[in-house]
């Protein structure tokens, strides 16, 4: 008896505190209820990202040099500026090598006016050498004087060619697509065949990202992408 006695004295309390509590006026007693927000559950690939420093590289630079010697006289593009293959660059002083083909051509002119003058003379020659009225000896000279001036005129003919070159390679254009970097020459500037770099030229579409990853890294991409292609953001 005593046990259950001192049990119902316990209750008494709590049952009396619970009696006390009054609800709000109006109300029902009960907390309103609260937003709970539900989504569907489902199962997707989850992506692994790296972050790595890497350098923006260009596939293809060029540096752009003289082929001919003499000064700058013209500029035609500014640092930075897109470029097209085939667009002026700069300009050479073109007079000496107009001159060298000038000279060049007029050279030709007066060689084949000797060598058909030599052709005549050796016709001539060997028509009368029928009749024994010249010699063998210059009937030789004659055909000696023909060929050597058929050999000059091949040798006319390419320093023509030559110095067609030359007046083309005074101006200097782009050898690709591409943005050019600082101009390194100015006008008036003496540059020679092969020396100096006038301007770096660096194709721009497309260009590479070379960037280093740890062994783990990229033991654990291998793993992972499975023989699939890797998506980079720069």
């Amino acid at each position: 008896m005593l046990r259950l006695r001192s049990s119902l004295l316990l209750l008494v309390p709590l049952a009396l505190i619970g009696c006390g509590q009054q609800s709000p006026p109006g109300g029902t007693g009960q907390a309103p209820p609260k937003n709970v927000l539900v989504t569907q559950v489902s199962t997707q690939d989850v992506p692994i990202q790296l972050h790595e420093f890497g350098r923006v590289t260009s596939p293809e630079s060029v540096d752009v040099k003289p082929q001919v010697s003499e000064r700058i006289t013209e500029v035609h593009f500014k640092d930075g500026q897109e470029v097209k293959k085939g667009d002026l660059l700069f300009v050479i002083d073109p007079r000496p090598f107009q001159a060298d083909l000038e000279q060049s051509q007029g050279q030709l002119q007066s060689d084949q006016a000797q060598l058909q003058l030599a052709q005549r003379n050796l016709q001539r020659d060997e028509q009368i050498g029928k009749q024994r009225f010249v010699s063998e000896q210059q009937i030789d000279q004659d055909r000696t004087q023909v060929q050597n001036l058929q050999g000059a005129i091949v040798r006319d003919q390419a320093a023509i060619e030559r110095a067609r070159l030359n007046l083309e390679y005074s101006q200097v254009r782009a050898p690709v697509d591409g943005r050019t970097g600082r101009r390194l020459v100015d006008p008036g500037n003496y540059v020679a065949t092969g020396g100096t770099t006038l301007v770096n030229i660096q194709r721009q579409d497309p260009v590479y990202v070379d960037f280093n990853i740890s062994e783990n890294d990229l033991a654990r991409l291998r793993e992972d992408l499975g023989g699939h292609a890797l998506k980079v953001d720069v």
